[in-house]
């Protein structure tokens, strides 16, 4: 069971709010009335109101709710295997074992991946690469450890910070950076003379600012690009919303006007067998009339007896 959604009020069943989200995307909005009918018939019209307002998904999103359900073991090692990750970065681990970190929360993506294609082919939905991407994205938001809720999720994920977004982490050292500690990590005996027996030269300094200087420019591109796009993304995303619920209140209506349909035609069928009833009377009586009338004729023909 998933934790429960922000504002949620008490009279929303857990598992029917998990069925929900967790179930085809198909099935959504149907659900959605029909849990929020089920509470209002029960008198709790906060919880059923709080449920009418519910957005739906998008296909992305849904995938990764019903892979939480489906595959929660897969779910969870995907899970620790970012928080081995992470922790391999707070302890300032060395690169064979933060490599091996990182491909271990790589396999658990990929595991989760080839999940949520089968469900794509399964449900009859796409699978393109744009899909699959957004759904990878929020895996890898999930495993770095997202505050989203699992299993409820209504839009994609972005991974945090400027390392995920070039899809590699680079640890934090323990304190200070200094030239002396990088000229102790580099290999070979002039390097262990130059850091044991002399101080940086000046030429080395200029080179290391420069060096950190052009890695922070790189750093603000980075970020300002990072923002224009997730900007973009919000837009789009906005946009895709309101799309969803015109779409919703046209199916709505669409509904309304098919029920109407079949009324109309079931008043047209009603109308059909009365005219045909009718015009079987008719029939009838016109048979009864014309046999009266040669009755009539062969009296009238018949002398009268004195």
């Amino acid at each position: 069971m998933s934790p429960a959604s922000p504002g949620q009020p008490r009279g929303v069943p857990e598992d029917e709010l998990d069925g929900l989200y967790q179930g085809p995307l198909g099935e959504f909005v149907a659900r959605r009335h029909a849990l929020a009918k089920k509470l209002r018939d029960g008198g709790d019209r906060e919880a059923a109101a709080w449920v009418s307002g519910l957005v739906k998904p998008v296909l992305s999103a849904a995938i990764v709710n019903q892979l939480y359900r489906a595959r929660r073991r897969e779910f969870e090692e995907l899970q620790a295997a970012g928080e081995a990750m992470r922790d391999a970065q707070r302890q300032g681990a060395g690169a064979a074992d933060q490599r091996a970190a990182s491909e271990r929360r790589r396999r658990a993506i990929q595991t989760l991946l080839t999940g949520a294609e089968a469900l794509l082919v399964e449900q009859g939905h796409g699978t393109g690469a744009s899909t699959l991407q957004r759904v990878g994205r929020t895996l890898e938001a999930l495993a770095v450890g997202s505050e989203a809720t699992p299993g409820r999720l209504v839009q994609d994920l972005e991974p945090p910070g400027f390392e995920a977004l070039l899809g590699f982490t680079l640890a934090a050292p323990a304190g200070p950076v200094r030239v002396r500690d990088m000229a102790s990590q580099r290999s070979g005996p002039a390097a262990a003379a130059m850091t044991k027996d002399r101080s940086p030269t000046r030429q080395e300094l200029d080179r290391a600012r420069k060096a950190v200087a052009s890695y922070r420019s790189s750093l603000a591109k980075a970020r300002s690009e990072s923002e224009r796009v997730l900007g973009e993304k919000a837009e789009a995303e906005r946009s895709a919303t309101v799309a969803e619920r015109a779409c919703e209140r046209a199916r709505d209506k669409l509904a309304e006007l098919d029920a109407a349909l079949v009324t109309v035609r079931d008043a047209v069928a009603v109308a059909a067998k009365d005219h045909r009833r009718a015009e079987l009377r008719l029939l009838t009586a016109e048979k009864e009339l014309e046999a009266a009338s040669r009755e009539l004729v062969r009296l009238e023909g018949v002398t009268p007896a004195s």
